[in-house]
């Protein structure tokens, strides 16, 4: 019998991003006993790294799919359905990417199916209006891939998700990100690492951008409760699921950080969904620019592209 190393507190659904290449499925790979772990890859990433771990289960969902996305999305349900029962205690899906267009297709083409269960417009929905097939993801996220997978004894459902530039009135803002994924993967996350080159490279180092695994006790003799203790620190200097299990068991001292537990201003600022003085600024010079640019030519010539609407209304200023 292979022996877990997944901590009970790790239950439900984990989400990892950060910039491309910085170790998102090596991280993802070694939060359970590779035995115990189903790996569903939706980039061909994960091959060598089941080359040498050899996981439980792999399954190259965009390999073995044929008919674009309705054939990921049909693979990967069957693959769902047919997982043995409590044989697996991880499931990793690398990346959201791939699955979330896979399951627009789906909505797309059940669109009567999802407006009656969801209770949504089934034209909305095929037309992509008002975000209905982005809604009928989150709903399916939950129905077809969690609840399923949590069925099956799994204990924690691992995510990945790459990092996207941020865009502001049509100017792409410098040094600034917005993480992808369906809403829903963040709603029901525990725990949420954004990784970052790292103080101990080529190990990263992450915020810790949700967590949901403190302590919360009853004090009987007290007759109240104890207040809840966070375990993990805002930064994990050393990004690895052993440092995780470590602060589990010992958790971090807010109130005296230790080196490395507290993100810079310089490293946290690409995450925030404020910008500050200088990307406005920046973004400002760009729209008045062409703004200008368009106002410059002749009378008489056929303008080049459609006038700039009226400047929206800019994010707040953090300082």
């Amino acid at each position: 019998m292979s022996k877990s190393i997944l901590p009970p507190e790790l239950k439900g659904v984990a989400k990892v991003t950060g910039y491309r290449g910085i170790g998102k499925s090596f991280f993802v790979s070694r939060l359970e006993n590779p035995s115990l772990t189903a790996f569903f890859d939706f980039e061909k990433k994960g091959e060598g790294i089941d080359s040498q771990l050899h996981f439980g289960l792999y399954c190259p969902v965009t390999e073995l799919a044929a008919g674009g996305a309705l054939g990921v999305y049909d693979v990967f349900k069957k693959q769902i359905d047919e997982l043995p029962k409590n044989k697996f205690t991880h499931c990793i899906l690398d990346n959201s990417a791939p699955l979330e267009l896979a399951m627009k297709a789906e909505a797309s083409r059940n669109a009567d199916k999802y407006a009656k269960q969801f209770g949504m417009d089934a034209n909305n929905i095929r037309m992509n209006r008002y975000g209905g097939q982005s809604g009928v993801v989150n709903y399916l996220i939950s129905e077809s891939i969690c609840n399923p997978l949590w069925s099956k004894g799994i204990q924690l459902i691992t995510v990945t998700s790459h990092i996207k530039p941020r865009w502001v009135g049509g100017v792409q803002v410098v040094n600034s990100f917005n993480i992808k994924g369906a809403d829903r993967w963040d709603e029901l996350s525990v725990l949420t690492l954004v990784l970052i080159p790292g103080d101990f490279a080529p190990v990263p180092s992450a915020h810790v951008m949700k967590e949901q695994l403190g302590l919360i006790q009853w004090d009987d003799k007290a007759g109240e409760f104890i207040e809840p203790q966070r375990r993990l620190p805002y930064r994990l200097s050393q990004a690895t699921p052993k440092a995780i299990r470590a602060y589990l068991l010992h958790p971090a001292d807010l109130k005296n950080p230790q080196q490395g537990e507290m993100p810079t201003d310089e490293e946290i600022q690409p995450f925030r969904e404020k910008l500050n003085r200088e990307q406005i600024k920046i973004v400002i010079a760009e729209m008045e620019s062409e703004k200008e640019m368009l106002s410059s030519l002749p009378s008489s010539e056929e303008p080049i592209a459609k006038p700039l609407p009226k400047l929206p209304k800019l994010p707040e200023v953090s300082e």
